[in-house]
């Protein structure tokens, strides 16, 4: 018996509907994938700040220093120890986490460096609030969910030195340092009450900014 094929028009109206859910399901993937990215950067910024709150239990209650620092307390990031993985191993709290990349945000491409201009592989994707530098997490219950510690740097700025002087920066989020929002426009930020939340900040913000929440001098003086 003779079977009728397709024909040219009814394979065409298949191929049409096939494309039709193929861009459908296409967008969904990427947003699919876009939230875990954010969800596993959240995470690795959680366990960070379980290892800022550890440390500090060890050493009298005090966080950690922002940017490099040869004294007891040490600092979170060893800016002495290189643009590379000893830089996080010679750190602070690396002791408490054991996983390089935990510091590291799943869609961070890498951070520009600031002699060649180069995109360079990255290092950390985080750095840390000057204000809380060395400061209790204990510092007054009632803006410890207003201060953010630790916040996504720009790949841009992440490796620029200090302003201050001297030859590195790693870890300090400071004056012009601008934030990275790579999550559909949003930054996910560590509070002083170690939730993390994605926040829309303009990507133009930097540490001069009000961004953090409280002022310096808001802090309690606890050195």
């Amino acid at each position: 018996m003779y079977k009728r094929g397709f024909t040219l028009v009814e394979l065409l109206i298949v191929i049409t509907i096939i494309l039709f859910i193929i861009a459908l399901v296409i967008p969904s993937v990427a947003m699919i994938q876009a939230k875990a990215n954010q969800v596993k950067c959240a995470n690795n910024m959680k366990q960070i700040g379980t290892a800022f709150l550890t440390y500090a239990t060890d050493y009298n209650s005090k966080l950690p220093s922002a940017v490099f620092r040869a004294d007891k307390y040490g600092s979170w990031l060893n800016g002495e120890g290189g643009r590379d993985e000893e830089a996080i191993k010679t750190g602070g709290i690396y002791s408490y986490l054991q996983n390089p990349l935990a510091y590291l945000c799943p869609t961070d491409d890498g951070p520009v460096d600031p002699v060649t201009g180069d995109i360079v592989d990255p290092i950390c994707s985080y750095t840390m609030n000057m204000k809380v530098s060395r400061r209790s997490p204990a510092m007054n219950p009632g803006l410890v969910s207003k201060i953010i510690v630790l916040v996504e740097e720009s790949g841009e700025t992440i490796l620029d030195p200090p302003s201050g002087g001297g030859d590195e920066n790693l870890g300090a989020f400071e004056k012009t340092d601008r934030v990275a929002l790579r999550h559909s426009d949003h930054c996910n930020v560590l509070y002083l009450d170690w939730r993390v939340e994605p926040i829309k900040l303009d990507e133009a913000v930097t540490a001069d900014d009000d961004i953090f929440g409280v002022k310096r001098e808001d802090l309690i003086k606890d050195e």
